[in-house]
């Protein structure tokens, strides 16, 4: 990659994107990978949660996505407001795995 690398990657929503960055494969998530604040993170991993009622959520498009981007073997996502978070494939999964309990707790 010569420049940051601009992936469409619908998740809760259909309109978004991530850019990934050209040297360290970084992830910049926007919204998609939620909120996280460090101050709360403990012995179990990230305090992170979704942000937003995933109105147009596609269980089947998040696994898509969420393969693509563990693809690139990332070490960290940078969410909305550019808090770092650690990445690693288990994390990111359970993450996924939230997302999609929280859909059918909504929606069904």
């Amino acid at each position: 990659m010569d420049a940051p690398y601009i992936l469409y990657a619908p998740w809760h929503a259909i309109h978004h994107y991530y850019i990934i960055d050209e040297h360290t494969y970084n992830l910049f998530s926007g919204d998609n990978f939620g909120i996280s604040y460090r101050e709360f993170d403990n012995e179990k991993g990230a305090f992170i949660f979704p942000n937003t009622t995933p109105v147009q959520f596609d269980p089947g498009a998040m696994l898509k996505t969420l393969d693509r981007l563990l693809s690139y073997e990332p070490q960290a996502v940078y969410l909305t407001l550019l808090e770092e978070l650690q990445i690693f494939k288990n994390w990111a999964w359970n993450y996924a795995s939230a997302c999609f309990s929280l859909w059918k707790w909504l929606w069904n």
